[in-house]
């Protein structure tokens, strides 16, 4: 579910995009770059810093009793909402400037939500 909010929020900034004939401000590219730029600070803070504040689960516990600890619940709720951030601050910089930088990093903020999911946070080490 976090995987599929991202991507329609994706899709429907696409489909205002070519809706409008092209990008919200034109001439202006700088502005989808700086986005693009935030959003790959927020999406690395959020893979190196706040991954780690997820603890890991021990072999002997059960995914259910993993996910009942509220600190682990917490941290991963914010973790999460930090790279749907990062993918919302990339989709708003290709919406605005069309430019191919915000779509790769909307992408990799597609794919690192993927990555760091519910199930593969209790599968990692």
């Amino acid at each position: 579910m976090l995987l599929a909010g991202l991507a329609v929020s994706g899709t429907a900034f696409l489909v205002v995009l070519r809706m409008a004939h092209g990008p919200v401000m034109r001439g202006v590219p700088v502005v989808g770059l700086a986005l693009a730029g935030c959003a790959v600070a927020v999406l690395g803070t959020a893979v190196t810093v706040l991954r780690a504040r997820v603890p890991s689960r021990s072999p002997a516990q059960a995914p259910d009793a993993y996910w009942e600890d509220a600190g682990t619940r917490a941290a991963a709720l914010v973790l999460w909402a930090v790279i749907e951030g990062a993918g919302l601050l990339a989709a708003v910089g290709y919406l605005v400037s069309g430019g191919m930088v915000p779509a790769a990093v909307f992408a990799a903020a597609l794919g690192t939500i993927a990555l760091l999911g519910p199930g593969r946070l209790e599968d990692q080490d």
